[in-house]
């Protein structure tokens, strides 16, 4: 591996003209905020700081789709994520959202929040992918608010499980239910 030829100079410079552009935009966004500070026209200010946390979450889906194209494992994104300040869980919903654009890369350009991408990643891995493909379920989690949304995707991987599958969702909640009996550290006995 090389470091310090010409493809580091360019991503330097990427970085520098990014890193730029987020504080204009953060500045902006400031203003913006300080300019409106009647409770009445909170509304806008909410949509343009959602609208930004929106941009930012396709761009990073965008670019870890293209490192699952590549042949990463969700492993691979996961710890890329927590590396760089993500939490585990939110390192695994970027990760879901990565898969689901890789299985269909015009779910980015369908204008839906990051709530929305995550309803539908969420049922794409628990469907092998064939939620993030499905254009009927995407533009119904499109039109609705991002719960009713998840229960409209609940209802997606329901009609789509088999027996086999409905059979180890059973056993895995039965097994949640079940109680358990062990010592503690000082030696007490808990149920």
């Amino acid at each position: 591996m090389e470091f310090g030829g010409p493809k580091t100079a360019i991503l330097s410079e990427q970085l520098a003209e990014v890193d730029a552009t987020r504080r204009a935009h953060v500045a902006a966004l400031e203003r913006l905020r300080a300019s409106v500070p009647e409770v009445a026209t909170l509304d806008v200010v909410m949509a343009a700081l959602r609208a930004t946390s929106d941009a930012v979450a396709v761009q990073e889906s965008l670019a870890l789709s293209a490192q699952v194209d590549g042949g990463a494992t969700e492993r691979q994104i996961v710890d890329a994520s927590v590396r760089a300040g993500v939490s585990r869980a939110g390192a695994r919903a970027t990760s879901r959202r990565a898969h689901a654009a890789a299985a269909n890369p015009d779910l980015l350009g369908a204008g839906l929040s990051t709530d929305q991408l995550d309803v539908i990643a969420n049922a794409a891995s628990k469907t092998d992918g064939a939620a993030a493909t499905d254009l009927e379920l995407i533009e119904r989690v499109a039109s609705t608010t991002p719960d009713q949304g998840r229960k409209v995707a609940q209802q997606f991987v329901v009609d789509r499980m088999d027996m086999q599958d409905l059979e180890r969702a059973h056993a895995r909640s039965r097994t949640r239910r079940g109680w358990h009996r062990w010592i503690t550290r000082d030696g007490d006995h808990a149920i």
